[in-house]
């Protein structure tokens, strides 16, 4: 009723003509219909410029423009880039998970970022109809009514919302529970009786923490991997290089054509034969090479013990000389 008072008021000062109504055109001089001047609207360029000065605020820090300036120009690796970019990826809005993450739907269209729009304008006083883009929202910012000493505050208002709405997408929390990455909008957040904040990804970490069951003795926490090492292994392999394979050629010196063409049209089945043949061959060939070793380095045994035991016969049959210094045996 309030805002029906307020536009009757507005309309006080105007009285309704009752001469007939007729067709003017506005976009002419005369208000005369011209081809000439149809074309020219026609063929003019609509593009808004680029707001520079409302992004590059002195007010706001750089990082924080720069993300504005990539917003603009719609660089921001949302879900939909990421999917032109060849990543497999569901698109679905982080906050809201009603549509799809665009630049403009997250910065300005999304129904959980919407509340925060409202909330500022509401602050300020402030009723807008929200244009489609990120460009025509700074575009059209403009806060002639807040005053000199308000309006750097009111120019850096939209791109702190972008960078706090990007932050936010971005922030992932740990369950107290298990340990598992929590994104924005999901989880059960529990607040116990002394204002403590809990967040578990699910119903099942929720009822485990209620009934005071230890994480580190179920096998899918993160506090059982952690005590046990089991992703020390994995952490490891991502840490080392990719060796990178040079491509190389096998050759084929001394084959027919035709060799080649036969073995590109033998079955599996066939190929598959041929290989476990040649290993057979070359594991009976490797055994005849260590029986022939073993042979050889016996028949070197026996003549060395054969020569021993000679001599050792020899020494045996030698004749014992004549004790010299005697005196003491019998005559």
């Amino acid at each position: 009723m309030e805002m029906i008072g307020n536009l009757l008021h507005v309309l006080r000062d105007f009285k309704p003509s009752m001469e007939e109504d007729s067709v003017r055109w506005k976009g002419g001089r005369n208000g005369k219909f011209r081809v000439k001047e149809a074309y020219r609207l026609v063929t003019r360029p609509n593009d808004i410029g680029f707001p520079a000065r409302c992004i590059w605020v002195d007010s706001v820090p750089t990082k924080v423009a720069f993300y504005a300036w990539e917003a603009t120009w719609g660089r921001v690796l949302t879900l939909d880039r990421l999917q032109k970019r060849g990543w497999q990826l569901p698109n679905c809005c982080f906050l809201c998970g009603c549509e799809e993450e665009t630049v403009n739907h997250i910065l300005i269209h999304c129904i959980v970022v919407r509340v925060l729009w409202d909330i500022v304008l509401g602050l300020s006083g402030v009723q807008w109809v929200f244009p489609e883009t990120v460009k025509e929202v700074l575009t059209s910012w403009r806060g002639p009514f807040v005053g000199k000493k308000r309006k750097k505050i009111w120019k850096s208002i939209p791109l702190c919302i972008f960078w706090t709405v990007w932050k936010e997408r971005n922030r992932t929390e740990l369950c107290r529970f298990s340990g598992a990455k929590i994104y924005p909008g999901k989880g059960i957040r529990f607040v116990r009786s002394d204002s403590q904040v809990f967040l578990f990804a699910n119903s099942k970490c929720k009822r485990y923490f209620h009934n005071r069951l230890k994480p580190s003795k179920l096998t899918w926490t993160a506090m059982y991997r952690k005590q046990h090492k089991k992703d020390i292994a994995a952490e490891a392999v991502k840490k080392r290089r990719r060796a990178t394979k040079k491509p190389f050629s096998r050759s084929i010196v001394g084959t027919t054509l035709e060799a080649i063409q036969k073995r590109r049209t033998e079955k599996p089945e066939v190929r598959d034969a041929a290989r476990e043949a040649a290993l057979r061959e070359i594991k009976e060939r490797v055994k005849k090479t260590k029986d022939e070793k073993k042979a050889k380095k016996a028949e070197v045994m026996a003549k060395t013990q054969k020569s021993q035991s000679k001599g050792n016969a020899g020494r045996a049959a030698a004749p014992k000389g004549p004790k010299l210094g005697g005196g003491g045996g019998k005559r």
